[in-house]
């Protein structure tokens, strides 16, 4: 299992919480090798303790900036880390964003990479008719008709890139992920564009599974920030044990499911609401959202 948590401190405790979200819901946690690039292995310790089944690989600030390339994209570092953790480890790998909570064991996960089955997070539609920024995406390109992306067209299938489970026997489909990102990125600056490559390239072979059922991505509830800096703060120096029977009290299922319905509502509806004093908040002690 893969993760990067570098740079600011946010990234760290949400990386944090996702391994203890692992530990505390799988049985033989310990079994698996857990893999954190990051650029403070002891603020990590600090939280965690020394466990021998999770190894820190430390990346400085050049590294970093290499793996961005010279299209200078976050997201592209994602491919990187992913191959240089498969070239240096080799067997099954389920990268994961920081921002991420274990649902359930995902051992059925690991044994359907093993059967040559590639994963992302989870299906988000047709880019054709997806979101607002989908669709101007996929309108430029189409506008801009290149042999780089010939392979997209109505059918084109966008996944969310916040999981990615892979094998060594892929190292060739990254390289060409990578080459991807740097040629639409180019084309299209946007943030999605390493999610784009991995869905065209992965669904070019053989139908990507999701990862979703075992695993929440949060990434659009950035509030869960502040709630993790005071979780980790209260229970600063509390024993792994303490730590794991805490997570269950911590109310990041219920928060997610709510944001989403919050989010679902027409936006003139959430700014109507929000002159009524009406928004989205975190549930205090479990209180039902609005």
């Amino acid at each position: 299992m893969v993760y990067i948590a570098h740079g600011n401190v946010d990234f760290k405790n949400e990386a944090i919480f996702s391994i203890l979200s692992y530990l505390e819901i799988c049985d033989n946690a310990d079994k698996l090798t857990i893999i954190v690039y990051t650029d403070s292995a002891l603020y990590f310790e600090s939280v965690l303790g020394q466990q021998g089944n999770i190894i820190y690989e430390e990346i400085d600030s050049a590294q970093w900036q290499a793996w961005r390339g010279d299209i200078d994209f976050v997201h592209r570092a994602k491919i990187e880390v992913i191959k240089h953790a498969l070239e240096k480890n080799g067997g099954n790998i389920l990268y994961l964003d920081s921002d991420t909570f274990f649902l359930k064991d995902p051992k059925p996960i690991y044994n359907a990479i093993e059967s040559g089955i590639h994963f992302l997070h989870v299906r988000e539609g047709l880019i054709a008719n997806g979101s607002p920024l989908h669709i101007a995406i996929y309108d430029f390109l189409m506008a801009h008709p290149a042999e780089e992306w010939s392979a997209i067209s109505i059918h084109t299938a966008m996944y969310n890139a916040g999981a990615i489970g892979l094998s060594r026997k892929d190292l060739k489909l990254l390289i060409q992920t990578i080459s991807l990102t740097d040629k639409l990125y180019r084309a299209y600056p946007s943030h999605v564009m390493e999610q784009l490559a991995f869905s065209i390239v992965l669904n070019q072979n053989g139908p990507a599974g999701e990862v979703a059922p075992f695993v929440l991505h949060y990434w659009h509830m950035k509030e869960v920030r502040s709630e993790l800096d005071k979780f980790f703060g209260e229970n600063a120096g509390k024993p792994l044990p303490i730590l794991l029977a805490r997570l269950r009290e911590f109310p990041i299922v219920e928060a997610s499911s709510q944001k989403d319905i919050w989010e679902k509502r027409h936006r003139w509806q959430r700014a109507l609401m929000r002159l009524m004093g009406i928004g989205w908040k975190w549930p205090a002690n479990h209180r039902k959202l609005l």
